[in-house]
């Protein structure tokens, strides 16, 4: 017996070291400096390591959460590879102790004296009479640059190779002329074709171009346009340039020759286009040059500040490969020849709280993987797009549709694509499959919002997408462009807006299978445009103020292009169950029995249901080349019967059914627009159907967001009041407690109601709702046992997991319970009457005697808490305590 107790004691013994043993290891920290040690553990902050010894430490402990804490300061660049993989258990996370103060710039510095003064040969040849005296030069061959080689004769603007510069981890500009716009064409003299040193001619206009001619022969003279079509921008080489006639010869041919492509042989006259990399067009501070044959730099150098460069030409300040399990927070990143994050074939890899800029390529790419998370980042100023996503193996995968689930959440990406214009989208999911895209806000940009065509199954919703397209054309806030078996994409709940050259939801192409509903488009071009595709859905969309509201084609299917993709898609479909179930109406168009159905209610046609079309300026029609007068009655509703029988679907093969234009709503066109006119206007319970949630709409508060007050979507937000009444506020009193709210579809949009008391939550209430209307509810409840003093009242609507809305604050006094007021006791003085400490239920005293009130009559009435005193009926209100 002896023996079993001593054993249960030690077994006790080594129970308790074990737990607390493993409760003591939980979680590993790491304490790291940009000056730490390259030995030691970094357990305190006080003896921190360096990076690449904390990544050590980590993977000495993988059998154990690891923090690795980055304190302040400039850290390198960073990589970590399979060998870095956690156990989902046992994740690492890359955390800046104070946000935004772990800045990671993959730079290095330029010395200050390797400039020296610039030649006469150089100096007499720059435009710029202020440049002439400041502009140096540096031999930039110590340096072992990437990114030096000469240029090609033609390659697109997303080919540009170029060294990069800084001041301060800001990116310096690489000449151009003009800085900031175009020059135009004068008509084209040749075309150009399809073979070697049979480039364009056309005539130039700006009287600029005369100071190049020297530069031709030395580091030569391309210039970038859209030669052909907006889309479109290529760099060629220039082979001559003739100052009396006014006349530029090009080295090579760009694809379908030079000219706008609608106005053949001489093209429109328009065709933009400007000059790069000549030291002869440096005219601001910072700006530089680089002649690739001398490997020579020519810049303004700034006066103050460190200069940097970059001394490869793709590599990400932090990039993981074939990692899992792995947090990064927090974090800044500043300039950097490549990317700011890039993930290789990553599983469970977040970014969070990251500040971006200043990249010449894009914010963060993901190659590959799954289930990695972009979220609550800003993203602004880099030269190409916010977040890539991207999948290899994309095609292959189309056969079983593998969902990647990485998400891009509640991020701000704006002036982005600052060196690569066109197509560096805020958010690119081309060539992938099962993506979330949700809550971003996303503006400024010289072409894309959001790309997502060459894609399946990704579901984007709820961002919010302005001021996109600003320099270019025939480009929308989403944008797809692809085939046939690209589909199952949905578009839903986002706000498109205030984007005057650029269309809304623009499926282009053949885009199809795709579904936009609850979409906001305000302010555009074209509101939806369903470019020759099929199987697409435009359900349920509010259109306001865009001169096109609606334009659809479909392929005909007598043309080689629409055979060759008809085979495509069936051979896909048949080889491939899994195909096949996840696009159940591709029956229709494919079925080896029944055949193609081609009727109107057939799976096969776009459709556009349950619309609202309103305040649009510019053409009448909604429905681009239909009559209005025919498509719709005169109250506003679809005339099905003609959308049916003619133009609408017999030409443009689109089924408009139950639409509804609206002129009487907003009379004159809101610029920028304001969320608060559709709560006005009530026009989102016209549409087919109502299922509303405009307060997602953009940014939320998070741990790593901490506040939106300044970026939020104005007028979203529900509007609650509260409202406490009760027949007594006399302690215990019972209160009634009201809060109404008002948005649309409100009932369906909150998960649940707290309410508090002194900002305390008051538990143990049943609320009751009422849905008074789509944009009106009420919740009600009976909070019992209040006990006196002063009650501030408030509440708070909840839409799980994000958002949050509180009402008003409602102050209540409640009185304290006392004895009734038993009659006066003896007077102390004559004609004098106590009254101490009594109330009589709450109504204060009131106590008749004939003589009260009476002239030289005193009452003396000592802490008495007096809601009402009357005498004879009458009210005798200014009774106070001590009166």
């Amino acid at each position: 017996m002896k023996y079993i107790t001593r054993l249960k004691k030690i077994c006790l013994v080594v129970i308790t070291l074990f737990l607390s043993s493993h409760i003591y290891a939980q979680t590993v920290n790491i304490y790291v400096s940009p000056t730490g040690s390259s030995s030691g553990n970094g357990t305190t902050a006080g003896t921190p390591v360096n990076l690449s010894r904390a990544r050590d430490v980590a993977k000495a402990n993988t059998t154990v959460p690891c923090v690795i804490w980055l304190q302040d300061g400039t850290y390198p660049q960073f990589s970590l590879d399979a060998t870095d993989a956690r156990a989902a258990a046992y994740p690492v996370t890359y955390k800046a102790v104070n946000p935004l103060m772990a800045i990671f710039q993959p730079v290095n510095t330029l010395n200050r004296s390797d400039f020296q003064p610039i030649p006469d040969s150089v100096k007499n040849r720059i435009v710029d009479t202020a440049a002439k005296t400041h502009v140096m030069q540096l031999d930039l061959t110590p340096y072992n640059l990437q990114n030096l080689t000469v240029w090609l004769s033609v390659f697109g603007v997303a080919n540009l190779k170029v060294p990069s510069f800084y001041q301060d981890g800001v990116t310096l500009p690489l000449s151009r002329y003009p800085n900031d716009s175009t020059m135009s064409m004068n008509g084209v003299l040749y075309n150009g074709v399809n073979k070697p040193d049979s480039g364009g001619i056309f005539k130039y206009k700006n009287l600029r171009t005369k100071y190049w001619v020297k530069a031709l022969a030395d580091e030569g003279v391309w210039l970038a346009g859209n030669w052909r079509v907006p889309w479109v921008q290529d760099f060629i080489k220039t082979k001559s340039i003739d100052t009396l006639g006014m006349i530029i010869t090009q080295k090579d041919y760009t694809t379908g020759g030079i000219g706008d492509k609608y106005n053949r042989p001489t093209g429109n006259y328009k065709e933009p286009y400007f000059v790069s990399n000549l030291f002869e067009e440096i005219d601001t501070v910072g700006e530089w040059s680089v002649n690739f044959n001398t490997k020579m730099l020519y810049m303004w150098v700034p006066s103050t500040g460190t200069i940097q460069y970059s001394s490869y030409g793709d590599l990400s300040a932090i990039v993981a490969t074939d990692v899992t399990n792995t947090q990064f927070q927090n974090i800044k990143i500043v300039s950097g020849s490549s990317n700011g994050v890039q993930l290789n074939n990553c599983t469970n890899v977040t970014i969070a709280g990251f500040d971006i800029s200043y990249c010449t390529n894009n914010g963060v790419y993901i190659k590959n993987g799954s289930n990695c998370t972009v979220k609550s980042s800003d993203i602004h100023l880099v030269g190409a797009g916010g977040v890539i996503i991207r999948d290899t193996a994309y095609t292959n995968d189309l056969k079983t549709l593998p969902a990647a689930n990485h998400q891009v959440i509640n991020n701000h990406i704006y002036s982005y694509a600052t060196t690569i214009p066109l197509y560096s989208p805020a958010v690119d999911v081309r060539n992938s499959i099962g993506n979330y895209v949700a809550y971003n806000k996303i503006h400024d940009c010289p072409h894309v919002g959001i790309e997502f065509d060459n894609s399946n199954n990704n579901l984007l919703e709820y961002n919010e997408v302005y001021d996109v397209v600003k320099e270019y054309s025939d480009m929308g806030g989403f944008y797809a462009t692809g085939n046939w078996q690209d589909r199952g994409n949905k578009l839903n709940h986002n706000y498109l807006h205030d984007s005057p050259n650029g269309n809304g939801l623009y499926l282009d192409n053949y885009t199809s299978g795709d579904s936009c509903n609850y979409n906001i488009v305000v302010n555009g071009v074209i509101g939806q445009y369903n470019h020759d595709g099929y199987f697409n859905r435009f359900f349920n969309n509010v259109l306001i103020n865009c001169s096109k509201p609606v334009s659809s084609s479909f392929e005909r299917d007598t043309i080689a292009a629409y055979i060759t993709k008809f085979n495509n898609l069936k051979a896909l479909y048949y080889s491939s169950a899994t195909y096949r179930a996840a696009y159940p109406e591709l029956a229709d168009l494919l079925d080896t029995v029944a055949g193609t159905n081609k009727a109107f209610t057939s799976r096969l046609w776009s459709q556009t249901k349950g619309n609202v079309y309103m305040g649009f300026t510019g053409t009448t029609q909604v429905f681009n080349y239909v009559s209005d007068a025919n498509l719709f009655n005169a109250n506003g509703t679809t005339n099905n019967t003609y959308a049916q029988t003619s133009d609408p679907f017999v030409k443009w093969g689109m089924v408009f059914q139950n639409n509804l234009k609206v002129t009487n709503k907003l009379a004159n066109p809101i610029v920028p627009f304001q969320m608060d006119s559709l709560r006005l206007s009530a026009t989102l319970q016209l549409t087919g159907s109502t299922d509303w949630h405009i307060n997602r709409i953009g940014l939320y508060a998070d741990s790593f967001r901490t506040s939106v007050a300044s970026t939020k979507v104005l007028g979203v937000d529900p509007k609650a009041i509260i409202k406490v009444t009760a027949s007594s506020y006399v302690a215990p009193a019972t209160l009634t407690l009201t809060t109404g709210v008002k948005s649309p579809n409100i009932a369906n949009c909150i998960s649940s109601i707290k309410f508090y008391d002194n900002g305390v939550e008051i538990t143990g209430l049943t609320i009751n709702k009422v849905s008074n209307s789509f944009d009106s509810v009420t919740y009600t409840t009976t909070y019992t046992g209040v006990v006196s003093g002063s009650h501030s009242i408030t509440s708070t609507v909840f839409d799980a997991p994000n958002w949050s809305y509180a009402a008003n604050t409602a102050q209540v006094r409640v009185t304290e319970t006392r004895a009734p007021y038993p009659g006066p006791s003896a007077a102390t003085v004559p004609g004098q009457i106590e009254a101490e400490n009594y109330d009589k239920g709450g109504e204060g005293i009131s106590y008749h005697d004939t003589t009260f009130g009476n002239t030289g009559g005193q009452y003396r009435f000592d802490d008495v808490d007096i809601q009402t005193c009357s005498e004879g009926g009458y009210n005798v209100g200014w009774l106070s305590t001590g009166e």
